[in-house]
């Protein structure tokens, strides 16, 4: 709101006039962007609030001349918001119907060629378009399909997320659809929303990626869970045995009541999966926190296979984020990957150092080097580069 970039408000200490003042400007500038629907009543307290603020209001340079020219405008828009939306485009496919997406785009330059053999070229490694909305007042809609899917088999298929989600149970939503499989932190993440060009090597390799059923979350401040339970046939496909996967994800925030503190996240995933011809289980644990402008992230994964010899696979990870502007993060992460448990030595242990620009809101800069460190062939030491767009 004011004072230094990255920190947070305090829910337990008092404001100003002055920061009442800033919150009440931002409050009209989110009802005009987003074009909030207010009651008669609503209109009348925003007016009285203008003019009890009124003189802190004008202490405002900048913001406060965009605010009182705005103003009436504002006030017009308010009264005119029932007619204006039903007009929409979207209201044919139900109240606030969006199409939101991205694309990026990726340079890889090799400076050793190993075991992770990425091309030295462009190429444009993820694009998703989103399609949302409400059908009632409680159940919303989402699906996002993926352009640049090679469409080699289901895995690949240009189908991705779709469900429905409800709110009607207080401090939960119920999905039912295809989901991603909630075993771990990063692998259930779009590409759009990781920190680094590419996933850990743990969720990259031990992540169950999309599945259809049914997921509930719930969110209590103090804690957040989320568990699910799927056919096992996995994306796009459906499955002939009556065996289900399931899977969760507990997280407690020790520090959710005294934030001056920070954000401190501790919890763990488990997992209990089937497929026609395998049973596998998995259990994994995730640690954050943030602190001003310095982020840690660190998570393990382990995932233990029936019909194979040597049947366990595990990793983990550690990251450092460090926000030096308000666009620009340095970035450092530790990743180890463990493909067998037969023998330690076929370990890939990766290095990776970036940082990340953000022009605007909706455009992003990263730059990532990664040397990956293989005990069994030649090791990989390479530069990335890759541009971010949203819509």
């Amino acid at each position: 709101m004011v004072g230094e970039s990255g920190k947070k408000f305090d829910v337990n200490a008092p404001i100003s006039r002055n920061e009442a003042a800033v919150l009440f400007v931002n409050l009209v500038g989110k009802i005009e962007e987003k074009n909030i629907k207010l009651s008669e009543a609503e209109k009348a307290k925003i007016e009285i609030l203008h003019q009890e603020l009124g003189a802190e209001i004008d202490e405002l340079s900048g913001r406060v001349k965009e605010l009182e020219s705005g103003f009436d405008v504002l006030k017009g828009r308010v009264s005119n918001l029932e007619d204006q939306n039903k007009k929409l485009w979207g209201h044919n496919f139900g109240e606030d119907f969006k199409i939101t997406g991205g694309l990026q785009t990726v340079f890889y330059g090799n400076l050793e060629k190993g075991d992770n053999r990425t091309p030295s070229n462009f190429s444009l490694p993820w694009a998703e378009v989103n399609f949302s909305g409400k059908m009632h007042d409680h159940v919303e809609y989402f699906a996002k399909v993926v352009p640049t899917r090679n469409f080699t088999d289901s895995r690949n298929g240009i189908l991705e997320d779709v469900f429905v989600k409800t709110d009607i149970v207080p401090h939960h939503s119920v999905y039912l659809g295809q989901l991603a499989v909630p075993f771990g932190i990063e692998a259930p993440m779009s590409p759009m929303d990781i920190d680094f060009i590419e996933y850990s090597q743990t969720a990259l390799k031990l992540g169950k990626g999309y599945d259809t059923g049914v997921m509930t979350e719930g969110d209590w401040g103090f804690v957040k869970y989320s568990a699910g339970a799927f056919n096992g046939g996995g994306q796009n496909a459906t499955d002939p045995n009556r065996s289900m996967s399931l899977a969760g994800q507990l997280t407690f925030l020790p520090l959710y009541k005294s934030s001056k503190y920070g954000d401190l996240q501790l919890g763990g995933s488990f997992l209990d999966g089937n497929t026609l011809v395998d049973h596998y289980s998995g259990y994994g644990a995730h640690a954050s926190y943030n602190i001003g402008k310095l982020t840690l992230k660190s998570e393990y994964m382990a995932v233990d296979r029936s019909t194979e010899v040597n049947n366990r696979d595990s990793g983990w990870r550690m990251d450092v984020k460090y926000q030096l502007t308000d666009k620009l993060q340095a970035l450092g992460r530790y990743d180890t990957y463990n493909p067998t448990n037969a023998q330690n030595n076929d370990t890939l242990n990766a290095y990776t150092l970036g940082t990340n620009y953000a022009f605007t809101d909706n455009l992003l800069l990263m730059v990532n080097y990664s040397l990956v460190d293989s005990a069994t062939g030649q090791n990989s030491n390479r530069l990335g580069l890759l541009t971010q767009v949203m819509f």
